[in-house]
């Protein structure tokens, strides 16, 4: 409930997230595991219907005839992929040199993991692929990376090819996120799995 009044587009993405990670943990669990994820999901749905009940004033301002305009041109500001290698302006120690790719904000400039950083992630998954609950970790991480890129494939600022964004900026709530911020998630399933690398 308060994040729904700090940022109601943090909300919307982290409820598609966990949804994803649900059901993805959902298909590669055993028959025994399986109860107490649909535990969790219910739980969660009956958290959410509540919060949605208490917050219903807010929510009819937000989707109702007034709610706010689509973010123009919002599936083009999505992660540039050479970003994910090359430093941007916001992460290199002269402010501005180098730099592969620029969003329209220094804020929203947080995509860049670098070499080394990417493929200790993937030893980490290599090894703990038999792990419980890593593949739901690994689909969650690449799908917040492919909708972080935005609608088109952009890579050192030229256009390559269209990306799912184009379908999923249909839905209404997506019509006012950013894409470039999804990449959050994929920091939140890095960190997690080097953690558990490192703890094994």
């Amino acid at each position: 409930l308060i994040q729904l009044f700090t940022s109601s587009e943090v909300l919307a993405s982290s409820c598609a997230f966990g949804a994803l990670a649900l059901v993805v943990s959902w298909l590669a669990a055993g028959p025994g595991e399986r109860p107490a994820l649909v535990r969790t999901a219910i739980e969660s749905f009956g958290a959410g219907v509540l919060a949605a009940v208490l917050a219903s004033p807010y929510l009819y301002e937000a989707l109702g005839p007034g709610r706010p305009l689509p973010l123009p041109g919002a599936g083009s500001m999505g992660t540039d992929g050479a970003s994910l290698l090359v430093p941007l302006q916001v992460t290199l120690i002269r402010y501005g040199a180098g730099t592969a790719a620029k969003l329209p904000f220094v804020a929203e400039q947080g995509s860049y993991f670098g070499l080394p950083l990417l493929l200790g992630f993937l030893a980490a998954l290599w090894q703990l692929r038999r792990a419980r609950g890593i593949a739901a970790i690994a689909v969650v991480a690449a799908a917040a990376l492919l909708l972080s890129l935005g609608a088109t494939l952009t890579v050192a600022g030229r256009h390559l090819i269209a990306l799912p964004w184009r379908l999923v900026e249909r839905v209404p709530v997506a019509k006012v996120m950013i894409p470039d911020r999804l990449i959050l998630y994929a920091w939140f399933c890095l960190a997690l799995v080097l953690a558990l690398w490192l703890a094994s």
